[in-house]
């Protein structure tokens, strides 16, 4: 107040707090009595030497000196308000990412439904169950497992009676992953191979082998298969002068057939033969022809190689001869018939494609009717 030096740390000199102490009640007391003030003149007030303006200096240094406690206290608050605008923003924040996950999970697990739905299997229903187990489809998705499984098990109950092979490769077609696919393999081998024996043809057991490598079958006749095929492979087919001495020893075969005796038919026939079926003896098929001419009261055969007929040969690499022919047959009974005026013995005329097999001698193997083609 009166322009002195202070110590570090106060707002007054020594002198000043002396005068505060006590003149400043004083002066008050004067300040409230304004006539004492007037009666009083100039040279009643303290000569302390202060000027006013020097006065006001020193209150403002008592000022500046408290400022930066206000300006301290001020920028806590500000502190304290950005971190809760932070704090605000980052919870913001993160309920925003919350939502946005989960809206992209649901846009998730909505395109594994419709995957699982295309695919239309319990395989496909079951790893959506797997993935999303409390998921928005879970109930549908076990109830159209429930669904697909009793179908399955209807058309199986429905399949496995049927013998039919086709039947069976459009079941594993339209149920590839079925809890009956190694009983339907087997199932489907024993028919793939029963086909390729009754066809006993080149493309059969190349066809069995085939599926057996890709897997459509299990392949348990895979190797007498590969025997059969490799065998039927090198069989050539017979033409010209080939085809034809086939043709004149088949005649030969027909003629003795045709009105002979036991003995001579017998002779016709190799050792172990078959018949129309019939495996046995070549002595025992003549007796068998016998019975018949008995029984039927037949008296004649004539059996001939149908005209115009289609006439193939095949020759294997052991020297028997496969011949497919149509094979005309004129029996002639003992009846008689009347005719006009004239009796006559009764006719008749059969004709068939037959499979005639020949060993290296000319002498029948094989003698059975062809089951024509579809």
């Amino acid at each position: 107040m009166c322009g002195k030096t202070v110590k570090e740390n106060e707002l007054f000199c020594e002198d000043c707090k002396d005068y505060m102490d006590n003149q400043y009640s004083t002066d008050l007391l004067a300040e409230d009595n304004p006539q004492e003030e007037n009666m009083s003149g100039p040279e009643d007030e303290p000569g302390d030497g202060v000027s006013d303006e020097e006065k006001d200096e020193a209150v403002i240094m008592a000022m500046e000196d408290t400022a930066p406690a206000q300006k301290k206290g001020i920028s806590k608050t500000v502190i304290f308000m950005l971190i809760g605008v932070v704090f605000i923003i980052v919870i913001g924040s993160i309920a925003v990412l919350k939502i946005m996950d989960t809206q992209k999970s649901a846009e998730k697990e909505e395109l594994f439904w419709v995957k699982s739905v295309e695919e239309n299997t319990p395989v496909s229903y079951a790893d959506y169950l797997v993935n999303y187990p409390e998921g928005k489809y879970a109930r549908e998705a076990e109830t159209r497992i429930r669904e697909i499984r009793e179908a399955e098990t209807q058309a199986w109950e429905k399949l496995r009676t049927s013998g039919d092979l086709n039947a069976y490769y459009a079941y594993l077609a339209e149920n590839p992953n079925t809890p009956h696919i190694n009983q339907i393999r087997l199932i489907m081998d024993s028919l793939s191979w029963q086909l390729a024996i009754k066809d006993d043809a080149e493309d059969s057991y190349k066809a069995y082998i085939d599926n057996a490598a890709l897997g459509n079958i299990r392949g348990v006749f895979k190797p007498e298969a590969e025997q059969r095929y490799t065998y039927l492979s090198q069989i050539v087919t017979l033409e010209g002068a080939a085809l034809d001495s086939i043709r004149n020893d088949i005649k030969h075969i027909l003629s003795i057939l045709s009105g002979k005796g036991p003995k001579e038919m017998a002779e016709v026939f190799a050792p172990k033969a078959s018949y129309y079926g019939k495996d046995t003896t070549n002595t025992a098929i003549a007796d068998i022809i016998a019975e018949e001419y008995n029984q039927k009261k037949i008296m004649q055969v004539n059996q001939t190689i149908k005209p115009k007929s289609a006439f193939t040969a095949k020759k294997d690499n052991a020297g028997m001869v496969f011949v497919d022919m149509v094979l005309d047959k004129e029996i002639v009974y003992t009846t008689k018939v009347k005719k006009g005026r004239k009796a006559e013995n009764k006719k008749e005329s059969i004709s068939n494609p037959v499979a005639l097999q020949l060993d290296t001698a000319r002498h029948i193997v094989s003698l059975a009717i062809r089951e024509k083609k579809k």
